[in-house]
């Protein structure tokens, strides 16, 4: 920061020069434009001055008459007797004949530095009275060559050029560079014409042939154009190639050509200006010149001729091309591709990893599905005495009372009364019966997941009814301590229904060895949290060994000598599955607890 604040102030303290650039066309030629900005940047990025510019574009080809310029040298004389120019750049022989004959009554002993498009077109006169010279080096030659090699098959070049002096001063140039052409082709002059002369005439061009553009400031009925103007006409009419020798031209119509740039002339003005500035002597900044080395082309002229870009000279550059994204941004683009090519394939294993992942939670789940129902059937397997026991007691006493409904039938006054009341007895017999196959079946039954709400409450007592008639155990009491005012829960009721069953039957082969009077088990529902509730069966058994109480939910762990260990892993992936978790606790004075719980249905009981 401290090095701005002084490079400002040293910047400020520095003396003001006042430069006059004398332009003799119209202030909005191409090449006066480019010139213009970067000489003024080349000299505001000095240190050593201020700068204050002015401009003058005399407009000398429209206006040649003896009137106007007596007229503009009184403006002059005018804007400028008190302006004390410290240095006057003058671009082009007509600000140089200007200078001679004026200078000396408007800018008496200010320095001139002379500019011009060529260095052969500064003559004697010119280098002797300007302070130093800047020119620039057309390369025609060059700029023909590449035409040809481009067009090998052309014979026939037609140069075309304005009627301007400034026009006949390059046209001359061209013209005596061309003379070492003359055997490869035949050289056509278009000059001294109307613009609708010249156009009729590029218009029927012969086929092997191009057009060499020189410049056309003025045609000869005295009409005024800009060079770029007047190309971009010619190029749009004409039936060949045009190629030209000025920057200005590329992007106006011209294909292509060697030239030099009227940016690195402008800085190179520049520089000649400030070594004037400095003080020094007349002669002691050499002559500067910008060579023509810039080998340029227009991308939609060479299409439109069908010129191949890899035919294009070595270094070349192309302006003007069609905005492509593939061009602008081909390594962006191969990034970016490179990425989503890589996510594509990343999100396709992911997607394919999930859908295997998928079929295999869905076969896992459909095995414990059908592991589950072998366990309830194996469950129901260890009861099958009991419940054989269960029906065959009503099934035998439906028997009796059809023989005996047989044998009152059979009587010459059957008793009608005892009739009936045998067939209400056989009735109630066979309702027993169905209810007990009934609860079998629908453990039994294999089916898929089915979630529904139910009243957990009634889903209890059916397990407790069916343990109770098919238990084994002499003197077993089953208890049920059930909150009647449970909310619904949302489940699979057969699949809880055989987590409940199971725990009751472990409960019972627990009670086993103990006397017939202290087999009792409890079944208690309970609010657990406001959003879980919890069903626990308690034994009076022998309670759970401490050393394997870790394993009491692994597969295949089990403590009945005929036992598959499988019906509290299953019990307990149920319960899991359900949004619920399971549990086990010993109690002191000797039995123990399995409990599991359950999401509530928010909405309420149905």
């Amino acid at each position: 920061m401290v090095c701005l604040i002084a490079s400002s102030q040293a910047w400020a303290a520095a003396p003001t020069k006042k430069i006059l650039i004398l332009f003799p066309l119209e202030s909005n030629s191409p090449g006066f434009v480019q010139f213009d900005q970067a000489l003024r940047s080349a000299l505001n990025e000095s240190q050593a001055y201020r700068f204050d510019f002015y401009v003058e574009c005399m407009d000398l080809l429209r206006f040649p008459g003896e009137r106007y310029l007596r007229d503009l040298v009184q403006i002059y004389r005018e804007k400028y007797s008190t302006r004390n120019i410290d240095l006057i750049i003058a671009p082009l022989r007509l600000s140089h004949d200007f200078l001679a004959q004026y200078a000396g009554e408007l800018f008496p002993g200010t320095p001139v530095l002379a500019i011009d498009l060529d260095t052969r077109l500064i003559d004697a006169h010119t280098l002797q009275r300007s302070s130093a010279v800047v020119t620039g080096k057309f390369a025609m030659e060059n700029t023909l060559d590449l035409a040809l090699g481009l067009h090998p098959k052309v014979r026939e070049v037609f140069v075309v050029s304005g009627a301007s002096r400034v026009d006949r001063d390059v046209a001359t140039l061209v013209q005596n560079a061309f003379r070492g052409y003359t055997e490869r082709v035949q050289f056509h002059y278009l000059s001294e014409l109307s613009m609708e002369e010249t156009l009729r005439g590029v218009a029927a061009l012969p086929a092997h042939s191009i057009i060499y553009y020189v410049s056309f400031f003025q045609d000869a009925d005295g009409q005024a154009f800009l060079p770029n103007q007047a190309v971009a006409m010619i190029s749009a009419t004409a039936s060949v190639p045009v190629y030209g020798l000025s920057e200005s031209y590329i992007g106006a119509g011209a294909v292509g050509g060697r030239v030099y740039s009227y940016v690195r002339l402008g800085a190179k003005t520049a520089q000649a200006a400030l070594g004037i500035l400095s003080g020094e002597a007349n002669g002691a900044v050499g002559p500067l010149e910008e060579p023509a080395d810039q080998v340029i082309f227009d991308w939609h002229q060479f299409k439109r001729w069908g010129i191949r870009e890899a035919d294009l000279p070595a270094g070349s550059m192309v302006r003007y091309r069609d905005f492509s994204p593939w061009q602008a941004y081909r390594f962006q683009i191969l990034g970016i591709a490179s990425v989503l090519i890589l996510q594509t394939l990343i999100i396709g294993a992911l997607v394919f990893n999930l859908k295997k992942r998928r079929q295999a939670e869905a076969e896992a789940h459909r095995r414990m599905t059908e592991l589950a129902h072998v366990t309830r059937v194996a469950t129901i397997g260890e009861l099958a005495a009991s419940l054989a026991h269960e029906i065959n007691q009503p099934l035998t006493a439906i028997l009796s009372n059809a023989q005996a409904a047989q044998r009152f039938l059979s009587s010459s006054a059957p008793d009608l009364d005892e009739i009936r009341q045998i067939l209400d007895d056989i009735v109630r017999d066979d309702d027993r019966v169905s209810e007990v196959i009934r609860r079998m079946r629908a453990l039994l039954k294999k089916q898929t997941d089915s979630y529904e709400s139910f009243d957990l409450d009634q889903a209890v007592r059916e397990c407790i009814t069916l343990v109770h008639d098919s238990a084994p155990l002499d003197g077993l009491s089953i208890r049920a301590d059930l909150n009647t005012n449970l909310p619904v829960v949302r489940a699979d009721r057969v699949q809880l229904q055989q987590v409940l069953f199971n725990l009751m039957v472990n409960a019972v082969a627990a009670m086993s060895e103990a006397p017939g009077t202290a087999r009792k088990m409890l079944i208690t529902t309970a609010m657990e949290d406001p959003r879980t509730v919890k069903v626990s069966v308690t034994d009076s058994g022998t309670g759970i060994d401490e050393l394997q109480v870790d394993r009491l939910f692994e597969p295949f762990y089990t403590t009945k000598p005929s036992g598959m260990g499988m019906g509290l892993a299953i019990s307990q992936t149920i319960v899991k599955a359900h949004g619920g978790k399971m549990g086990a606790l010993n109690h002191p004075e000797g039995g123990a607890t399995f409990y599991f719980t359950l999401p509530i249905v928010r909405e309420g009981r149905p």
